[in-house]
């Protein structure tokens, strides 16, 4: 909780970081999951049938991939 609380004081000082994200990513797809939380913060993860939702910050290029699903 701790952590996700801190978001939004940290995200101006990261403008790489500068996206923030609502998508299902589906299961097939797991590569682009996995980079959404090396290369950015996810704040929230529910995993469904279809895949797992997530909200997150994360840079442009990463936002690109992840909006062509």
């Amino acid at each position: 909780q701790g952590i996700h609380a801190l978001l939004p004081a940290l995200a101006p000082a990261l403008p790489a970081l500068a996206v923030e994200i609502q998508a299902c990513i589906p299961y097939t797809r797991g590569a682009l999951l996995a980079r959404a939380y090396r290369e950015g913060v996810v704040a929230s993860r529910e995993d469904q049938p279809e895949g797992s939702v997530i909200r997150a910050r994360v840079p442009a290029a990463l936002a690109a991939a992840i909006e062509t699903l």
